[in-house]
């Protein structure tokens, strides 16, 4: 069956449900983000320039891996991934052991370090070309309403999408809500109740974002937390990322008046009113209503028990879930068989199809209505259902 061939049923807007992306690390990759296990040979890269001014968080972030290597005759830990080494420091926090809180804001300055940088590769360019455009169909149909979920920190996406030259650059919204400086494309206290109707796209970040920072309350002492757009297209002349070349900003992060709102894959204390916590919110109602799910570039990473549960609590009570398309570029069989042991036998039969490559190369296949022969082929057999079901799911349905 070739691309975009079958029927996709239209929904009425009073029962589309959504259109559930969730993307990993491994869409960032493309663009030139370091994905969680190649992060500490990027920060190492980044910690020796002579004028970093967050040196000192590099070089502590170090030693707390060398820390973490000394206990590697016990417990088989990657130490070069983030994560790994961010969810060992905020275990120690969240124990009040001496000095945690410092050493997690160190963690938090040299993640942001890394993540808040341009990169604009031929990756990134790709993925310009082909999700704005797929995004803008999906808007635009009567399907299921697209919604991202990411757990990403990176701004790669909100910058692709609201690129100013993008054909159609998109509005997109966080939940949350976060005041936003520099608008940019993104919307400030959007309500979710009335945004399913309009013309944003929203994008729901579970772990923070490096464009989100708590600053502490001049008056009050308490934090605020505010926003800042993926691109500033007011003062930036090729359109760059609104805090990349922020003097200001760095120096109040290093002095630690400002913490960019990063936080662990854990499932850790968080207050009920705070951004992440109504990421989290959004996150579980827009599973519930899911119709499709595709989750790409996210390896499902033993140390993420959080995802697994996030998607437990959304998942549990849609009876509509009808696919879940997982679009990863493993070829290791032993990733395969980590994620078949996540989902039952059954679900995993009927219900989940594979597509072997990355995102961008999955989107360039299906990039028009037939579909481009050529790269479809290049996908294995087993991959090509998996496709079918995405062409169709952007380009069958019609206009509202």
């Amino acid at each position: 069956m070739g691309l975009g061939m079958t029927e996709y049923s239209p929904r009425s807007d009073d029962d589309r449900g959504t259109f559930v992306f969730l993307f990993g690390a491994g869409c960032s990759a493309d663009g030139g983000s370091p994905v969680m296990r190649d992060f500490m040979g990027k920060a190492r890269e980044y910690g020796r320039e002579p004028d970093n001014i967050f040196k000192n968080d590099h070089a502590r972030l170090r030693q707390f891996r060398q820390e973490c290597l000394r206990i590697c005759y016990v417990f088989d830990r990657w130490w070069e991934n983030i994560e790994d080494l961010y969810t060992q420091a905020h275990l120690q926090a969240l124990a009040g052991l001496p000095d945690a809180d410092d050493l997690c804001g160190s963690i938090t300055r040299v993640i942001w370090d890394v993540y808040h940088r341009k990169h604009n590769g031929e990756g990134y360019r790709n993925l310009l070309s082909s999700i704005v455009r797929a995004m803008n169909r999906w808007m635009q149909s009567n399907g299921p309403r697209p919604v991202i979920i990411t757990t990403n920190y990176d701004v790669q996406l909100e910058a692709v999408l609201t690129n100013p030259a993008a054909a159609s650059p998109m509005r997109i919204f966080y939940p949350g809500p976060i005041p936003i400086e520099n608008g940019g494309g993104l919307n400030s206290n959007a309500d979710c109740d009335q945004i399913e109707n309009s013309e944003l796209l929203e994008v729901v970040k579970l772990h923070g974002s490096a464009n989100w920072f708590e600053e502490k309350g001049r008056s009050s002492g308490q934090p605020s937390v505010f926003c800042r757009a993926a691109r500033d297209t007011t003062h930036a002349p090729d359109g760059g990322f609104a805090f990349q070349n922020d003097s200001h900003l760095r120096r109040d992060i290093a002095g630690g008046q400002i913490l960019p709102l990063i936080v662990p894959p854990t499932l850790g204390k968080t207050a009920p009113s705070s951004p992440i916590a109504q990421n989290w919110h959004r996150a579980i109602y827009n599973l519930r209503n899911a119709r499709l799910l595709v989750i790409a570039g996210y390896s499902f990473p033993e140390t993420d028990s959080f995802m697994t549960r996030l998607l437990a609590e959304g998942i549990k009570g849609n009876d509509n879930l009808e696919q879940m398309i997982i679009i990863n570029n493993s070829t290791d069989p032993r990733w395969h068989n980590h994620v078949k042991r996540i989902f039952t036998r059954s679900w995993m039969k009927y219900n989940v199809s594979w597509v072997q490559g990355t995102f961008i190369k999955a989107m360039a296949a299906i990039d028009n209505p037939i579909g481009d022969r050529n790269k479809y082929n290049s996908f294995p057999e087993e991959s090509r259902r998996g496709l079918e079901l995405l062409s169709r799911a952007i380009w069958v349905p019609g206009p509202r």
